[in-house]
Protein backbone atom coordinates (compact mmCIF):
# COMPACT_ATOMS: atom_id res chain seq x y z
CA UNK A 1 0.00 0.00 0.00
CA UNK A 2 1.27 3.38 -0.98
CA UNK A 3 1.27 6.02 1.27
CA UNK A 4 2.80 9.88 0.96
CA UNK A 5 3.20 12.01 4.42
CA UNK A 6 3.68 15.98 4.18
CA UNK A 7 4.72 17.80 7.78
CA UNK A 8 5.41 21.28 7.93
CA UNK A 9 8.89 21.46 9.60
CA UNK A 10 8.26 22.20 13.51
CA UNK A 11 10.70 24.88 13.26
CA UNK A 12 7.89 27.28 12.10
CA UNK A 13 5.73 26.19 15.30
CA UNK A 14 2.89 24.62 12.60
CA UNK A 15 1.80 21.38 12.45
CA UNK A 16 -0.32 20.08 9.46
CA UNK A 17 -0.71 16.52 7.72
CA UNK A 18 -2.30 15.03 4.46
CA UNK A 19 -2.96 11.83 3.87
CA UNK A 20 -3.11 10.94 0.06
CA UNK A 21 -3.91 8.63 -2.36
CA UNK A 22 -1.45 8.69 -4.34
CA UNK A 23 2.06 9.65 -5.01
CA UNK A 24 1.41 12.81 -6.88
CA UNK A 25 1.36 15.92 -5.06
CA UNK A 26 1.57 20.12 -5.79
CA UNK A 27 3.45 22.44 -3.47
CA UNK A 28 1.87 25.76 -2.67
CA UNK A 29 3.22 28.94 -3.38
CA UNK A 30 5.44 29.68 -0.16
CA UNK A 31 4.66 26.68 1.76
CA UNK A 32 8.02 26.62 3.92
CA UNK A 33 9.66 24.24 5.63
CA UNK A 34 7.57 21.02 3.78
CA UNK A 35 8.99 17.06 4.89
CA UNK A 36 8.09 15.15 2.52
CA UNK A 37 8.63 11.02 2.78
CA UNK A 38 7.27 8.80 0.47
CA UNK A 39 7.42 5.08 1.24
CA UNK A 40 6.65 2.72 -1.74
CA UNK A 41 6.34 -1.13 -0.11
CA UNK A 42 6.52 -2.68 -4.08
CA UNK A 43 8.83 -2.61 -6.40
CA UNK A 44 8.12 -0.20 -9.90
CA UNK A 45 6.54 2.03 -8.30
CA UNK A 46 7.05 5.94 -8.84
CA UNK A 47 6.36 9.38 -7.13
CA UNK A 48 5.71 12.47 -8.79
CA UNK A 49 5.76 15.89 -7.16
CA UNK A 50 5.00 19.33 -8.78
CA UNK A 51 6.15 22.80 -7.88
CA UNK A 52 4.53 25.17 -9.87
CA UNK A 53 4.37 29.05 -9.35
CA UNK A 54 5.84 28.92 -6.21
CA UNK A 55 8.24 31.13 -4.19
CA UNK A 56 10.13 30.78 -1.50
CA UNK A 57 9.77 27.17 -0.63
CA UNK A 58 12.37 25.53 1.33
CA UNK A 59 13.37 23.54 3.14
CA UNK A 60 11.46 20.70 0.94
CA UNK A 61 12.88 17.71 2.11
CA UNK A 62 11.66 14.32 0.12
CA UNK A 63 12.81 10.67 1.04
CA UNK A 64 11.83 7.70 -1.06
CA UNK A 65 12.87 4.21 0.01
CA UNK A 66 10.71 0.67 -0.45
CA UNK A 67 11.40 -1.26 2.30
CA UNK A 68 14.87 -2.30 3.17
CA UNK A 69 16.34 -1.64 0.29
CA UNK A 70 14.55 0.63 -1.22
CA UNK A 71 15.35 -0.42 -5.07
CA UNK A 72 13.78 0.40 -8.05
CA UNK A 73 12.00 3.16 -7.54
CA UNK A 74 11.36 6.16 -9.47
CA UNK A 75 10.84 9.73 -8.91
CA UNK A 76 10.11 12.71 -10.92
CA UNK A 77 10.14 16.39 -9.58
CA UNK A 78 9.11 19.04 -11.98
CA UNK A 79 9.63 23.08 -11.01
CA UNK A 80 7.88 25.61 -13.29
CA UNK A 81 7.71 29.37 -12.82
CA UNK A 82 9.60 28.45 -9.67
CA UNK A 83 11.70 31.06 -7.30
CA UNK A 84 14.40 31.05 -4.46
CA UNK A 85 12.89 27.20 -3.30
CA UNK A 86 15.27 24.63 -1.48
CA UNK A 87 14.73 20.95 -2.06
CA UNK A 88 17.15 18.00 -0.89
CA UNK A 89 15.63 14.78 -2.63
CA UNK A 90 17.19 11.21 -1.36
CA UNK A 91 16.78 8.02 -2.71
CA UNK A 92 17.86 5.05 -0.62
CA UNK A 93 18.36 1.69 -2.08
CA UNK A 94 19.52 0.84 -5.84
CA UNK A 95 18.72 1.15 -9.04
CA UNK A 96 16.54 3.87 -8.21
CA UNK A 97 15.79 6.96 -10.48
CA UNK A 98 15.01 10.28 -10.59
CA UNK A 99 14.17 12.79 -12.60
CA UNK A 100 14.26 16.48 -12.35
CA UNK A 101 12.81 19.08 -14.94
CA UNK A 102 13.11 22.78 -14.19
CA UNK A 103 11.54 25.19 -16.79
CA UNK A 104 11.52 29.40 -16.13
CA UNK A 105 12.25 28.98 -12.75
CA UNK A 106 15.31 31.38 -10.83
CA UNK A 107 17.33 31.01 -7.99
CA UNK A 108 16.63 27.78 -6.68
CA UNK A 109 18.88 25.49 -4.68
CA UNK A 110 17.76 21.44 -5.77
CA UNK A 111 20.28 18.82 -4.25
CA UNK A 112 19.47 15.19 -5.14
CA UNK A 113 21.26 11.90 -3.43
CA UNK A 114 21.09 8.33 -4.09
CA UNK A 115 23.25 5.60 -2.27
CA UNK A 116 24.00 2.64 -2.84
CA UNK A 117 23.97 1.07 -6.64
CA UNK A 118 22.76 1.15 -10.01
CA UNK A 119 20.92 4.74 -9.39
CA UNK A 120 20.19 7.22 -12.22
CA UNK A 121 20.26 10.57 -11.56
CA UNK A 122 18.96 13.39 -14.51
CA UNK A 123 18.56 16.96 -13.79
CA UNK A 124 17.19 19.53 -16.65
CA UNK A 125 16.65 23.85 -16.32
CA UNK A 126 15.59 25.37 -19.29
CA UNK A 127 15.72 29.28 -19.34
CA UNK A 128 16.77 29.31 -15.84
CA UNK A 129 19.29 30.99 -14.16
CA UNK A 130 20.66 31.56 -10.90
CA UNK A 131 20.06 28.14 -10.13
CA UNK A 132 22.04 25.53 -7.89
CA UNK A 133 21.81 22.00 -9.00
CA UNK A 134 23.85 19.25 -7.53
CA UNK A 135 23.73 15.42 -7.93
CA UNK A 136 25.39 13.12 -4.69
CA UNK A 137 25.61 9.48 -5.66
CA UNK A 138 27.48 6.95 -3.37
CA UNK A 139 28.43 3.56 -4.62
CA UNK A 140 29.10 2.02 -7.95
CA UNK A 141 27.71 1.73 -11.18
CA UNK A 142 25.85 5.44 -11.00
CA UNK A 143 24.98 7.70 -13.80
CA UNK A 144 24.47 11.29 -13.38
CA UNK A 145 23.34 13.87 -15.71
CA UNK A 146 22.96 17.32 -15.78
CA UNK A 147 21.77 19.81 -18.34
CA UNK A 148 21.55 23.41 -18.70
CA UNK A 149 19.81 24.84 -22.09
CA UNK A 150 19.48 28.58 -22.33
CA UNK A 151 20.13 29.18 -19.22
CA UNK A 152 22.46 31.40 -17.16
CA UNK A 153 24.43 31.74 -13.75
CA UNK A 154 23.66 28.65 -12.53
CA UNK A 155 26.05 26.05 -10.69
CA UNK A 156 25.97 22.57 -11.46
CA UNK A 157 28.21 19.76 -9.75
CA UNK A 158 28.40 15.96 -9.26
CA UNK A 159 29.50 14.28 -6.63
CA UNK A 160 30.46 10.73 -6.83
CA UNK A 161 32.41 8.23 -4.65
CA UNK A 162 32.98 4.57 -5.88
CA UNK A 163 34.24 2.81 -9.11
CA UNK A 164 32.58 2.48 -12.36
CA UNK A 165 30.11 5.79 -12.56
CA UNK A 166 29.23 8.24 -15.40
CA UNK A 167 29.04 11.92 -14.45
CA UNK A 168 27.65 13.98 -17.60
CA UNK A 169 27.16 17.39 -17.47
CA UNK A 170 25.67 19.42 -20.82
CA UNK A 171 25.23 23.32 -21.52
CA UNK A 172 23.68 24.95 -24.60
CA UNK A 173 22.91 28.51 -24.72
CA UNK A 174 24.35 28.87 -22.04
CA UNK A 175 26.75 31.59 -20.04
CA UNK A 176 27.71 32.47 -17.27
CA UNK A 177 27.37 29.18 -15.54
CA UNK A 178 30.16 27.51 -13.37
CA UNK A 179 30.34 23.06 -12.94
CA UNK A 180 32.23 20.80 -11.27
CA UNK A 181 32.62 16.90 -11.04
CA UNK A 182 33.96 15.40 -8.29
CA UNK A 183 34.83 11.50 -8.67
CA UNK A 184 36.90 9.18 -6.42
CA UNK A 185 37.51 5.61 -7.31
CA UNK A 186 38.42 3.89 -10.27
CA UNK A 187 36.91 3.35 -13.78
CA UNK A 188 34.62 6.20 -13.42
CA UNK A 189 34.13 8.61 -16.45
CA UNK A 190 33.89 12.46 -16.70
CA UNK A 191 32.23 14.25 -19.43
CA UNK A 192 31.63 17.86 -20.17
CA UNK A 193 29.79 19.47 -23.17
CA UNK A 194 29.41 23.35 -24.35
CA UNK A 195 27.57 24.62 -27.31
CA UNK A 196 27.45 27.72 -28.22
CA UNK A 197 27.82 28.42 -25.14
CA UNK A 198 29.89 31.95 -23.49
CA UNK A 199 32.27 32.43 -20.49
CA UNK A 200 31.34 29.10 -18.74
CA UNK A 201 33.91 27.49 -16.09
CA UNK A 202 34.20 23.65 -15.77
CA UNK A 203 36.31 21.75 -13.37
CA UNK A 204 36.72 17.59 -13.35
CA UNK A 205 38.67 16.55 -10.36
CA UNK A 206 39.28 12.72 -10.28
CA UNK A 207 41.70 10.31 -7.92
CA UNK A 208 42.09 6.87 -8.46
CA UNK A 209 43.34 4.78 -11.60
CA UNK A 210 41.60 4.10 -15.01
CA UNK A 211 39.53 6.80 -14.83
CA UNK A 212 38.69 8.96 -17.80
CA UNK A 213 37.86 12.92 -17.83
CA UNK A 214 36.37 14.45 -21.62
CA UNK A 215 35.88 17.91 -22.53
CA UNK A 216 34.34 19.39 -25.46
CA UNK A 217 33.66 22.78 -26.75
CA UNK A 218 31.92 23.30 -30.34
CA UNK A 219 31.01 27.50 -31.13
CA UNK A 220 31.68 28.26 -27.59
CA UNK A 221 34.30 31.02 -26.61
CA UNK A 222 35.47 32.56 -23.35
CA UNK A 223 35.57 29.14 -21.41
CA UNK A 224 38.00 27.81 -19.36
CA UNK A 225 37.81 24.02 -18.81
CA UNK A 226 40.00 21.82 -16.15
CA UNK A 227 41.12 18.21 -15.77
CA UNK A 228 42.54 17.26 -12.08
CA UNK A 229 43.98 13.34 -12.46
CA UNK A 230 45.90 11.87 -9.66
CA UNK A 231 46.76 8.45 -10.06
CA UNK A 232 47.71 5.86 -12.75
CA UNK A 233 46.13 4.67 -16.03
CA UNK A 234 44.17 7.93 -16.80
CA UNK A 235 43.06 9.90 -19.87
CA UNK A 236 42.03 13.58 -19.93
CA UNK A 237 40.79 14.65 -23.46
CA UNK A 238 40.09 18.12 -24.47
CA UNK A 239 38.78 18.87 -27.98
CA UNK A 240 37.88 22.72 -28.52
CA UNK A 241 36.15 23.32 -32.08
CA UNK A 242 35.07 26.12 -34.15
CA UNK A 243 35.88 28.57 -30.83
CA UNK A 244 38.07 31.38 -29.69
CA UNK A 245 39.82 32.58 -26.69
CA UNK A 246 39.20 29.07 -24.83
CA UNK A 247 41.69 27.94 -21.92
CA UNK A 248 42.16 24.30 -21.49
CA UNK A 249 44.25 22.89 -18.35
CA UNK A 250 44.97 19.12 -17.50
CA UNK A 251 46.97 18.23 -14.50
CA UNK A 252 48.10 14.37 -14.18
CA UNK A 253 50.00 13.20 -11.07
CA UNK A 254 50.81 9.73 -11.62
CA UNK A 255 51.81 7.06 -14.03
CA UNK A 256 50.89 5.68 -17.28
CA UNK A 257 48.62 8.56 -17.77
CA UNK A 258 47.20 10.10 -21.22
CA UNK A 259 46.79 13.60 -22.06
CA UNK A 260 44.62 14.64 -25.71
CA UNK A 261 43.95 17.98 -26.48
CA UNK A 262 42.62 19.09 -29.72
CA UNK A 263 41.95 22.54 -30.97
CA UNK A 264 40.51 22.18 -34.43
CA UNK A 265 38.67 25.58 -34.83
CA UNK A 266 39.47 28.30 -37.88
CA UNK A 267 39.32 30.28 -34.89
CA UNK A 268 42.02 31.39 -32.85
CA UNK A 269 43.52 32.45 -29.20
CA UNK A 270 42.79 29.49 -27.50
CA UNK A 271 45.44 28.44 -24.54
CA UNK A 272 46.35 24.82 -24.25
CA UNK A 273 48.57 23.46 -20.61
CA UNK A 274 49.40 20.01 -20.15
CA UNK A 275 50.93 19.22 -17.12
CA UNK A 276 52.30 16.03 -16.33
CA UNK A 277 54.42 14.76 -12.79
CA UNK A 278 55.38 10.63 -12.90
CA UNK A 279 56.71 7.99 -14.80
CA UNK A 280 55.84 7.07 -18.44
CA UNK A 281 53.05 9.35 -19.29
CA UNK A 282 51.81 10.67 -22.86
CA UNK A 283 50.92 13.78 -23.62
CA UNK A 284 49.19 14.54 -27.33
CA UNK A 285 48.75 18.24 -28.73
CA UNK A 286 46.94 18.70 -32.25
CA UNK A 287 46.44 22.03 -33.71
CA UNK A 288 44.18 21.81 -37.03
CA UNK A 289 42.63 23.31 -39.68
CA UNK A 290 44.00 26.90 -40.00
CA UNK A 291 43.98 27.41 -36.34
CA UNK A 292 46.39 30.69 -35.09
CA UNK A 293 47.55 32.72 -31.95
CA UNK A 294 47.27 29.84 -29.79
CA UNK A 295 49.46 29.18 -26.73
CA UNK A 296 51.03 25.46 -25.93
CA UNK A 297 52.30 24.54 -22.90
CA UNK A 298 53.60 21.24 -21.62
CA UNK A 299 55.64 20.34 -18.90
CA UNK A 300 56.48 16.81 -17.72
CA UNK A 301 58.59 15.80 -14.85
CA UNK A 302 59.60 12.23 -14.93
CA UNK A 303 61.40 9.87 -16.77
CA UNK A 304 60.16 8.00 -19.53
CA UNK A 305 57.40 10.92 -20.47
CA UNK A 306 56.20 11.47 -24.21
CA UNK A 307 55.49 14.70 -25.12
CA UNK A 308 53.61 15.36 -29.35
CA UNK A 309 52.69 18.30 -30.82
CA UNK A 310 51.06 18.57 -34.01
CA UNK A 311 50.00 22.04 -36.30
CA UNK A 312 49.16 21.52 -38.84
CA UNK A 313 46.12 23.09 -42.46
CA UNK A 314 47.75 26.15 -42.43
CA UNK A 315 47.71 26.81 -38.65
CA UNK A 316 49.79 30.22 -37.79
CA UNK A 317 51.28 32.21 -35.44
CA UNK A 318 51.12 29.77 -32.52
CA UNK A 319 53.76 29.44 -29.83
CA UNK A 320 54.49 25.88 -28.33
CA UNK A 321 56.87 25.49 -25.16
CA UNK A 322 57.86 22.13 -23.99
CA UNK A 323 59.45 21.25 -20.59
CA UNK A 324 60.53 18.04 -19.77
CA UNK A 325 62.40 17.08 -16.74
CA UNK A 326 64.33 13.91 -15.96
CA UNK A 327 65.36 10.91 -17.98
CA UNK A 328 64.88 9.08 -21.13
CA UNK A 329 62.28 11.58 -22.46
CA UNK A 330 60.84 11.79 -26.16
CA UNK A 331 59.58 15.26 -27.46
CA UNK A 332 58.66 15.39 -31.13
CA UNK A 333 57.08 18.56 -32.66
CA UNK A 334 55.85 18.59 -36.26
CA UNK A 335 54.77 21.79 -38.42
CA UNK A 336 53.37 20.75 -41.78
CA UNK A 337 50.91 21.84 -44.30
CA UNK A 338 51.94 25.46 -44.72
CA UNK A 339 51.72 26.24 -41.33
CA UNK A 340 53.66 29.81 -40.70
CA UNK A 341 55.29 32.36 -38.41
CA UNK A 342 54.92 29.62 -35.56
CA UNK A 343 57.34 29.75 -32.60
CA UNK A 344 58.40 26.29 -30.86
CA UNK A 345 60.39 26.33 -27.93
CA UNK A 346 61.33 22.60 -26.29
CA UNK A 347 63.88 22.62 -23.21
CA UNK A 348 65.12 18.96 -21.76
CA UNK A 349 66.88 18.71 -18.71
CA UNK A 350 68.00 15.24 -17.86
CA UNK A 351 70.30 12.07 -19.34
CA UNK A 352 68.96 10.25 -22.94
CA UNK A 353 66.56 12.91 -23.94
CA UNK A 354 65.44 13.09 -27.37
CA UNK A 355 63.98 16.13 -29.27
CA UNK A 356 62.41 15.59 -32.61
CA UNK A 357 61.32 18.60 -34.98
CA UNK A 358 60.35 18.35 -38.20
CA UNK A 359 58.95 21.60 -40.64
CA UNK A 360 57.54 20.43 -44.11
CA UNK A 361 54.82 21.27 -46.72
CA UNK A 362 55.90 24.57 -47.43
CA UNK A 363 55.68 26.09 -43.61
CA UNK A 364 57.87 28.88 -43.70
CA UNK A 365 58.75 31.67 -41.01
CA UNK A 366 59.33 29.28 -37.95
CA UNK A 367 61.32 29.80 -35.22
CA UNK A 368 62.72 26.94 -33.36
CA UNK A 369 64.76 26.67 -30.19
CA UNK A 370 66.08 23.31 -28.76
CA UNK A 371 67.83 22.91 -25.67
CA UNK A 372 69.03 19.97 -23.70
CA UNK A 373 70.79 20.19 -20.00
CA UNK A 374 72.24 16.56 -19.68
CA UNK A 375 74.41 13.91 -21.11
CA UNK A 376 73.97 11.17 -24.14
CA UNK A 377 70.71 13.64 -25.88
CA UNK A 378 69.38 13.37 -29.02
CA UNK A 379 68.43 16.14 -31.10
CA UNK A 380 67.12 16.17 -34.65
CA UNK A 381 65.95 18.63 -36.89
CA UNK A 382 64.22 18.04 -40.25
CA UNK A 383 62.60 21.14 -42.22
CA UNK A 384 61.80 19.68 -45.73
CA UNK A 385 59.79 20.22 -48.98
CA UNK A 386 60.48 23.96 -49.61
CA UNK A 387 60.22 25.30 -46.07
CA UNK A 388 61.58 28.39 -46.05
CA UNK A 389 62.88 31.24 -44.06
CA UNK A 390 62.57 28.77 -40.58
CA UNK A 391 65.24 29.20 -37.68
CA UNK A 392 66.66 26.86 -35.60
CA UNK A 393 68.51 26.82 -32.74
CA UNK A 394 70.04 23.93 -31.01
CA UNK A 395 71.98 24.04 -27.50
CA UNK A 396 73.69 20.97 -25.64
CA UNK A 397 76.17 20.11 -22.87
CA UNK A 398 78.39 16.82 -23.09
CA UNK A 399 77.78 13.87 -24.94
CA UNK A 400 74.79 14.87 -26.63
CA UNK A 401 74.58 14.61 -30.54
CA UNK A 402 72.81 16.84 -33.18
CA UNK A 403 71.36 16.45 -36.60
CA UNK A 404 69.95 18.41 -38.95
CA UNK A 405 68.40 18.83 -42.38
CA UNK A 406 67.34 21.22 -44.42
CA UNK A 407 65.61 21.08 -47.96
CA UNK A 408 64.39 24.67 -48.24
CA UNK A 409 65.67 28.41 -48.73
CA UNK A 410 67.36 30.61 -46.43
CA UNK A 411 66.85 28.53 -43.37
CA UNK A 412 69.10 29.22 -40.59
CA UNK A 413 70.65 26.77 -38.01
CA UNK A 414 72.37 26.97 -34.93
CA UNK A 415 73.95 24.16 -33.12
CA UNK A 416 75.66 24.98 -29.90
CA UNK A 417 77.50 21.98 -27.92
CA UNK A 418 79.62 22.83 -24.96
Amino acid sequence: MKKLAIAISAALMATSAYALDSNVQTIPDGDLGHSIRVIDELYDNNSVIDIENSSHNGPLVVTQSSGFFGSHQSAVLTFKDSQSSSVAFTQVGSHNQSDIAMDDSDGNRIVSSQNHIGHKAVIKADNSDGNTLKVEQTGRFNKALIKADNSDNNFLAVDQSDHSNVALISAEDSNFNGSVINQSGAHNKADVSLKRSNENLTHAFQSGDHNTATQTLTDANDNGAAAYQRGDDNISTQTITDSFWNSAITVQDGDDNNSVQNINSVRGGNHLDTNQSGDDNDSRINVLVSSGGNIVDVDQSGDDNISRVLITGRSDDNMVDVDQSGDDNFSRIRLTASSDDNMVYIDQGGNYNISNVNITGDSDYNMVDVAQNGNYSLSKVDMINDSDNNSVSVTQTAYDYSNVHINGQSNQVEVYQY
